[in-house]
C-alpha cells in the first residue's frame, strides 16, 4: 500500500511538481522570486565545496541523475537515486534514519525540486537543492571533488555544447553592403515628345 501511495505521489510531483511556481501574472518579478525561493532550500556550489573541503560527514549527497551519467562522473561521497530507490520503503527510511543533511542534485534544478517535494513531506531532516545543479559545481572551483573519469562521450557533449553557444554569441551576419546592378533610366519622356511632334 505504501508503494502504490508512494509511486501516485512520485508522479503527481513529476506531472504537475511545476504548477506552483507558474507565474503569476497579478505579482512582481520580486514577489514571483520570493516565492520561489521561499518554497526550496538551495545551497550553493562554493557553500558545498567549502562543506566537502571540510570533510563534515553530517552530509549526505543524493545524485538524481541517470546511472550512465553517475558512473561517468560524480561528486564525490554522492549516492546515485533513482525514482525506484524513492519507492522503496526500507531505502526512505534508512535514509531518514541517518538524521543528517541531505543534499540533491541533478543537471539542473528542475529533478531535483520534483524530489524535494517528495521528500520533504517524509522527512524531518533538513533537505537542500544544489542550485544550478552538478554544472554549476563543474564551474565552481578549480579543485574540483569529483569521483570517476569523464566519460568521452559525455565529455565531448559538453564541450561541444559550450563551443556551440559561444559560435551562437560570436556569430554576426555579413554586414557588408547589398550591391545592386545599376540600371540605365528609361526616358520616356524623350519618346513622348517625338510621338507628339509626329502627330501635329
Amino acid at each position: 500500500m505504501y508503494r502504490i501511495l508512494l509511486i501516485i505521489v512520485i508522479f503527481h510531483i513529476v506531472a504537475c511538481g511545476e504548477t506552483q511556481n507558474q507565474r503569476n501574472p497579478f505579482l512582481s518579478v520580486d514577489e514571483q522570486i520570493n516565492m520561489f525561493e521561499n518554497t526550496y532550500n538551495f545551497i550553493e556550489a562554493e557553500q558545498l565545496q567549502n562543506m566537502l573541503n571540510e570533510g563534515t560527514e553530517e552530509v549526505i549527497l543524493l545524485d538524481l541523475r541517470d546511472r550512465i551519467k553517475y558512473e561517468s562522473f560524480h561528486i564525490e561521497g554522492a549516492r546515485n537515486v533513482s525514482v525506484a530507490n524513492l519507492a522503496d520503503r526500507n531505502f526512505m527510511d534508512d535514509l531518514i534514519a541517518e538524521d543528517k543533511v541531505i543534499i540533491l542534485y541533478s543537471e539542473d534544478n528542475t529533478r531535483a525540486n520534483s524530489t524535494y517535494n517528495l521528500m520533504n513531506s517524509l522527512s524531518q531532516s533538513e533537505i537542500l537543492i544544489l542550485n544550478g545543479g552538478i554544472s554549476a559545481f563543474l564551474n565552481s572551483s578549480d579543485t574540483l571533488q569529483i569521483h570517476g573519469p569523464m566519460d568521452a562521450k559525455y565529455n565531448f557533449n559538453l564541450v561541444f555544447n559550450d563551443a556551440k553557444s559561444r559560435a551562437e554569441e560570436d556569430f554576426k551576419p555579413n554586414e557588408q553592403p547589398v550591391v545592386k546592378p545599376q540600371l540605365k533610366p528609361i526616358r520616356k519622356k524623350k519618346k513622348i515628345e517625338e510621338e507628339e511632334e509626329g502627330c501635329s
